[in-house]
């Protein structure tokens, strides 16, 4: 883990992937099925499980993705992060905290819910929250988000 740690890109790897052409986008836009906006009735973020899944080696989820999205990340015992850098996206400062870095749903847990999350198993919402491969932003330090324009 901790050569993999050395060579981490200094901004997050966690941006999606490069857009389709037009033709494909077409396609996939015509077998989008529209269904009405669900309610937020029942929601609560403890609903997609109580705190970040724990992954290997005693990581949760929030520290695999600091560890994989960070620059000179060096995980110490227990995973607990002992040197760190982010870069943030939005105005490329340097960040040393994790404590003031966010791990931001690309889909919020709140939209999911709305989308059909609600009718999901329990388990199926905390997969869908710890999913670190296809619904997390880019690291997005605390609330700090893109200039409004």
């Amino acid at each position: 883990m901790l050569a993999t740690a050395a060579v981490l890109p200094a901004v997050a790897g966690a941006f999606p992937p490069a857009t389709p052409g037009v033709q494909q986008t077409r396609v996939r836009l015509e077998r989008l099925t529209v269904a009405s906006a669900g309610t937020l009735a029942g929601y609560s973020r403890e609903r997609f499980g109580e705190d970040w899944s724990t992954t290997t080696n005693g990581c949760d989820v929030r520290e695999r993705v600091l560890i994989r999205d960070g620059r000179e990340v060096m995980p110490g015992p227990s995973c607990k992060i002992t040197r760190r850098r982010w870069r943030r996206v939005y105005d490329g400062q340097i960040l040393t905290a994790g404590r003031s870095v966010d791990i931001d749903h690309v889909i919020p847990l709140a939209e999911a819910w709305r989308s059909g999350a609600s009718a999901w198993t329990a388990e199926r919402r905390e997969r869908f929250a710890n999913d670190t491969e296809r619904r997390r932003s880019p690291v997005v330090p605390a609330k700090v988000g893109p200039p409004y324009r």
